[in-house]
């Protein structure tokens, strides 16, 4: 469906580096689609002091922006700055990467905008799990490589799916802990925090495990050895990277070698999108689903031009 021409709006990407973003492309194939005057557009921000500037300018009362997706190094920054939350998962990982305007839809002049904080990243990544792995979350044994800000996301919505329990690999024992120590008692009951040198549980964990994530940046380095052993990974078994755009990481060339089945990151990414503009959609009165193959299409025609 279409929608005749709107007042032009603003979205866009903030964080840095940015550059490579294939997100400019995918929401714009979106918003041509549905015949929007919106312009999505990267915002490279180098410090706190820039990020902030910016989100400044989306709640002034002139604004023309929706909203904003956010990445690295700012989404604690992004999770402070807005006033209310629109999902659980924001609030227990303090960690937003869709900020939205929380009065666009009235286009209220008369008082100062509102940001809205969300996090779609564990959505994005258990949605992909779904359609592109063809997982079976509820009930699982998941592993998840790393405690950064989209293992964390993924920690809870995978919880929050009913995962059996999820054991969760750092450089380290103390990191593992702490990692879990910041989650609610009621989503880590069930969950082991192990180092990569205790070899033996971690191993048995990887025989174990339906799921395996890799939440670690190491698909991002050719030929890098995988974080975990990787013949130990068996059919049936399904194991994510999510880095995109580097080729296969060698974690998910030996996974495919073993008979498991390996995606990486791009599928996520294109939930997320989806899940930030179906954001925007609804505050803007849009009822319409987002596409996902033009999302798709977008992004891969963005990744063969480079």
């Amino acid at each position: 469906m279409q929608f005749e021409k709107r007042t032009k709006k603003r979205l866009g990407l903030a964080g840095y580096p940015i550059k490579h973003s294939l997100s400019p492309a995918m929401h714009n194939a979106v918003y041509r689609e549905f015949n929007l005057n919106w312009h999505y557009e990267l915002f490279p921000c180098q410090t706190t002091h820039q990020f902030k500037q910016l989100i400044a300018g989306t709640t002034c009362k002139n604004s023309d922006f929706i909203g904003l997706n956010i990445t690295m190094p700012f989404k604690h920054d992004a999770f402070n700055a807005a006033a209310m939350y629109g999902d659980a998962t924001c609030e227990i990982v303090q960690a937003a990467n869709v900020l939205t305007v929380a009065d666009t839809q009235l286009n209220a002049v008369e008082k100062p905008k509102q940001l809205i904080g969300s996090n779609t990243d564990g959505l994005g990544l258990a949605h992909s799990l779904l359609n592109d792995g063809n997982a079976s979350i509820k009930g699982s044994n998941v592993i998840i490589c790393g405690t950064g800000a989209v293992a964390a996301t993924a920690f809870v919505e995978l919880c929050h799916l009913g995962a059996n329990n999820i054991c969760v690999l750092s450089r380290t024992d103390k990191s593992a802990k702490a990692f879990l120590d910041k989650m609610p008692l009621s989503l880590r009951e069930n969950c082991l925090p192990l180092s990569y040198d205790d070899k033996n549980q971690v191993a048995e964990a990887i025989r174990q495990a339906n799921i395996i994530i890799d939440a670690t940046p190491t698909g991002m380095t050719a030929n890098a050895a995988a974080v975990i052993p990787t013949n130990l990974i068996s059919p049936g078994q399904v194991v994510l990277d999510v880095v995109y755009g580097h080729g296969d990481s060698t974690l998910l060339r030996e996974a495919r070698k073993l008979g498991a089945t390996a995606i990486d990151g791009l599928g996520m990414l294109i939930e997320q999108a989806a899940l930030s503009i179906q954001t925007w959609f609804a505050v803007c009165g849009i009822t319409e689903t987002v596409p996902r193959a033009i999302l798709k299409d977008a992004a891969l025609r963005a990744l063969s031009s480079r």
